[in-house]
């Protein structure tokens, strides 16, 4: 009840302010072009304000995107004096405007006080059929939230049009009401006036003139017409787009060896382990690497795991996801980040690690993960595997090619600006920030839940984003956002590949990808027989089937060799495949984780024309 009065107070505070007379005087050039004259004497009442704002659209509707009417020459008198204002280009609903800000912030008044704004608008004549063009001006916008009393309308034309060789219509009432009113006069052959008494909040007048093309100077079609320059301006983006993608790949190239063909290897490089592996092979350290090394710590003996039974892939767990003893092996011969690994992250403080959701738990993986990451990136460049280190060659990658994707970003959205509203363009800015937010979790995610949330982000952007733009998505693709998402995808598919490998490095590569080969396309027979050189090649090389993510496909050849599980596993080893899902997701951090504004050109009723708008006080 309460909101309710309130309500009321508020309606009646607005209504109680008034706009007393109201005079438009609209002179047609012979070029086609507008002279304006508006007399507004607005009524205050009791309440102090400064003065009022004036909102006038300064498009007009084309063949493709709409078209400055070059509104100029504003001059702004209250009371018969100068008035400081202030013009500002605004956009609401996704349209355009002028707002003419006009008053002192320093000084209030109350009561009546009468305001003239005059101004020139260049285009004023739109396209009618084939053979007529028309003026259609908007003499009192519908974006008036206030009563408006004692109206007139005059209108003068120019030499080449009168009473005998135009039709003439005055349309009144809400935007895109089609009322006629004849309560207006012939003053003479080139002159009519209208007077109304009275128009509500949000209702206005349209006047339109149609008269045979070729009669003035200019030319509805021309004006409604996107010209040569209109169409450059709109699609200017997608040769950029080239032109960035032609730069993404030449600095991808500086990268990369020529491709050579992909042999078959049967065992991973010498002297290598997992860790090391992981990091040649795609040039980063990440949390698929950490499981296949612990499972590579289990198969050379050092530790044991104990799995209980799962039925499916958890989140939201807390419980003992598995734990891992530690054997009495000495640790003498494992590499140096093996050892760490093994002394600082798993065994730290007791022979037992109990793998679980928990942020203290997270938090211990994830530092002893940056650590090895460090050290890992140190050995690939001292024992020449890499010409510098990956992780900084990226850094540098990433800083040279984001700077220049901002500036043509800043570049596009200035031509967006001087075409589309600007609500259009920062809605496309946000859904592509959104859209290509989702787009770098699901590529930089190893694991299906992470690509799942880049999915589940993407489609929840634009459920929110998409109602913004109503009947404007063909203008779209005439903002940043086509340039944003291809940017942030190539960026970020490339990110991924940049690092300079030496010859060495690149022979390993080579030998990774042979044995990612095998491990994919390897036959029953094929296993059996390196089964009977070697009754554990399957234990061997689960460390690499898990590297490649190939894991399920993997563990599915002991049951069809009739090879036992691995004796250092203890649980069901169907649900071996789910560590390293619960590895990638426990060391991720989680945890932390009004307007009927008239826009010209459109149709025969009030809105439909050019100028318009509405106003208020402040």
């Amino acid at each position: 009840m309460k909101k309710f009065i309130l309500f009321i107070l508020l309606s009646f505070s607005l209504f109680a302010e008034s706009i007393d007379k109201y005079e438009v005087y609209v002179n047609i050039l012979k070029s086609g072009s507008l002279e304006v004259k508006e007399r507004i004497l607005y009524n205050f009442q009791n309440t102090p304000h400064h003065g009022i704002y004036r909102d006038i659209p300064y498009l007009m509707k084309t063949d493709f995107i709409p078209k400055d009417i070059g509104i100029s020459d504003f001059k702004i008198f209250m009371d018969n004096k100068e008035i400081k204002w202030k013009k500002i280009y605004e956009s609401i609903n996704q349209k355009k405007f002028i707002r003419l800000k006009i008053g002192d912030p320093n000084r209030t008044f109350t009561g009546k006080h009468l305001y003239e704004i005059s101004y020139k608008i260049k285009r004023a004549v739109l396209y009618k059929d084939k053979i007529n063009d028309a003026i259609r001006y908007n003499a009192i916008g519908t974006g008036w939230r206030v009563p408006i009393k004692n109206i007139l309308i005059s209108i003068s034309l120019p030499s080449p049009l009168n009473r005998n060789n135009i039709k003439f219509k005055l349309f009144k009432g809400r935007y895109s009401s089609k009322e006629l009113i004849s309560s207006f006069k012939w003053i003479n052959d080139r002159e009519i006036e209208a007077k109304i008494d009275r128009l509500n909040p949000r209702e206005g007048i349209t006047f339109e003139i149609v008269f045979k093309r070729g009669l003035l100077e200019q030319s509805g079609e021309e004006n409604q017409k996107a010209s040569l320059k209109d169409y450059i301006l709109a699609y200017i983006q997608f040769p950029i787009i080239f032109l960035f993608l032609g730069f993404l790949y030449k600095e991808y190239s500086k990268h990369s060896f020529k491709k050579r063909s992909i042999a078959v290897m049967y065992e991973p490089p010498k002297n290598l382990d997992v860790l090391q592996s992981g990091l040649i092979l795609d040039k980063f350290a990440d949390t698929k690497d950490f499981s296949a090394a612990v499972i590579e710590l289990a198969q050379k003996g050092y530790l044991e795991i104990f799995q209980p039974e799962k039925k499916g892939f958890s989140f939201n767990t807390t419980k003992t996801i598995a734990t891992f003893k530690k054997t009495d092996k000495p640790t003498k011969d494992l590499s140096e980040d093996e050892k760490y690994l093994m002394e600082h992250i798993l065994f730290k403080n007791s022979d037992t690690f109990i793998l679980k959701k928990d942020p203290y738990t997270s938090k211990q993986i994830r530092d002893g993960f940056s650590h090895i990451n460090e050290r890992l990136y140190e050995w690939a460049v001292k024992n020449g595997y890499f010409k510098e280190n990956p992780k900084k060659t990226r850094i540098s990658f990433l800083i040279k090619t984001i700077s220049i994707a901002f500036l043509i970003t800043l570049l596009i959205g200035f031509i967006s600006y001087i075409i589309l509203p600007t609500d259009i363009i920062f809605s496309s800015i946000f859904i592509a920030i959104f859209i290509s937010t989702g787009l770098v979790i699901g590529i930089k995610s190893k694991n299906w839940a992470g690509k799942i949330f880049g999915i589940a982000f993407i489609s929840m952007s634009l459920f929110i984003f998409i109602p913004l733009f109503k009947n404007e998505w063909k203008y779209i693709f005439l903002t940043p956002l086509s340039f944003i998402i291809i940017s942030v995808l190539a960026i970020s598919i490339l990110y991924r590949k940049i690092g300079d490998y030496t010859p060495k490095g690149y022979r390993v590569y080579l030998h990774l990808e042979g044995l990612r080969e095998f491990i994919k396309r390897v036959k029953e027979d094929e296993i059996k027989r390196f089964l009977k050189e070697d009754p554990l090649f399957l234990d061997k090389l689960l460390p690499y089937a898990v590297l490649f993510d190939l894991t399920k496909h993997w563990i599915k050849f002991y049951d069809i060799s009739n090879t036992s599980y691995p004796y250092w596993y203890h649980g069901n080893f169907n649900d071996f495949y789910y560590l390293s899902d619960h590895f990638a997701f426990i060391s991720s951090d989680t945890s932390q984780s009004d307007s009927s504004m008239d826009a010209g050109g459109g149709f025969s009723g009030v809105g439909g024309g050019i100028g318009g708008g509405g106003g208020g006080s402040w």
